[in-house]
């Protein structure tokens, strides 16, 4: 027999403050009952397979989304692979054949949101509905709000664009964050004291506005508190390709090759074109002088 599971399922994009609680009551409900809490989540997002968009920039990836759900509780997530044919299928034969069918379910947590079946046609209502029919519980939780705002993808989606890093932490409950390996770069920040790393970002992710900001650095265990221009660098560079760059305050050593996490705190200023590299330093210390206060 299979085991018996409690689910909350959803495309969790950054596993925000408003999925965790779908989660924590989840959790709960899967320990007054004796069941295994199972996170259920998507390879792709719906418009990627539907609308045959090439790209739907995210706030993580999947292996982003799937390291957070177990972290906050879950004791598996499965990452159902969105497809035509998934797409069409009927709300009851999701019901049937893949929460109670392949995962198990006893007990679905969904937001009072949720929508399922083909074209979407079904909502908690109907859930609640097949539920009392198949003897699924079923319960709908109430949106997360901060500050008076609801917390949704879309929301810290469009703050991130608008370079609001803090607001959009609130609402994550963590930093915002972009990894990728560190790169080679032209090295000028060495010649002007401020040596940074490149970070080639995963293209897949939401990128934030261009500008500067105070950011926390990981690598291999380690933390360290940054200094990140994210941008076209307009005094020293001709052409306009955006790039990551994070100068670590307090490191020594060599991070060529290896995998940096930034999580962004704050914005300081916008990029700007300076007369001279020598202006450049100048501020340069002045934001990073910011950024360590802002740090601690």
């Amino acid at each position: 027999m299979a085991e018996q599971t409690a689910v909350t399922i959803g495309f969790f994009d950054g596993v925000h403050r408003g999925h965790q609680a779908l989660l924590a009551r989840t959790v709960a409900v899967a320990a007054e009952g004796r069941l295994k809490p199972v996170a259920v989540t998507f390879d792709l997002h719906r418009f990627e397979v539907l609308q045959h968009h090439a790209l739907v920039p995210k706030l993580s990836t999947t292996e982003e989304k799937v390291e957070l759900l177990r972290a906050g509780g879950a004791a598996d997530v499965t990452v159902l692979a969105f497809t035509p044919e998934f797409a069409q299928l009927s709300g009851r034969e999701f019901v049937t054949q893949v929460l109670i069918g392949q995962l198990g379910a006893r007990h679905v947590v969904v937001g009072r949101d949720f929508r399922f079946g083909h074209d979407r046609a079904c909502g908690l209502a109907e859930l609640q509905a097949l539920g009392r029919e198949l003897d699924l519980g079923v319960e709908g939780v109430e949106p997360v709000l901060v500050d008076g705002e609801r917390v949704s993808s879309n929301a810290i989606r469009r703050q991130l664009l608008a370079g609001e890093v803090a607001a959009a932490r609130r609402l994550l409950g963590r930093p915002y964050s972009l990894a990728g390996p560190v790169v080679a770069g032209r090295r000028l920040g060495r010649t002007i004291g401020f040596p940074t790393a490149n970070l080639a970002p995963d293209p897949r992710k939401v990128a934030p506005a261009v500008g500067v900001y105070a950011a926390w650095a990981e690598c291999h265990g380690g933390r360290w508190p940054a200094l990140v221009n994210f941008g076209v660098r307009p005094t020293v560079e001709d052409a306009g390709e955006l790039r990551l760059e994070a100068h670590l305050l307090s490191f020594e050593g060599d991070l060529y090759d290896r995998w940096l996490t930034v999580g962004f705190v704050q914005r300081l200023r916008g990029e700007r074109h300076f007369d001279s590299v020598a202006e450049l330093a100048r501020q340069i210390e002045r934001d990073r002088r910011q950024a360590k206060q802002i740090l601690g």
